[in-house]
């Protein structure tokens, strides 16, 4: 490249930081679906940090599942 651009200077390449778990923070369940074939549902998990995508994940993967699952099911639950 310094044939081409010879008054470019070399910049030194940053890495960026390796991700922490507490980055990935679950912040709430969004939807639920059943595997076909198989008695097994998936949630959708949106998390705290925006940078992260929504994830399909299974039940069992969701570490505080049994908090967040409650407010799920309790929010979809018609209200009278």
């Amino acid at each position: 490249d310094k044939e081409f651009f010879p008054l470019r200077n070399p910049t030194a390449l940053t890495v960026p930081p390796v991700e922490q778990n507490e980055d990935r923070k679950r912040k709430k369940v969004i939807k639920e679906r059943r595997l076909r074939g198989k008695n097994q549902r998936e949630y959708l998990v949106r998390y705290r940090n925006p940078v992260h995508e929504d994830e399909w994940l299974a039940g069992s993967e969701i570490p505080d599942s049994d908090k967040l699952l409650t407010r799920f099911r309790h929010e979809r639950r018609p209200q009278a």
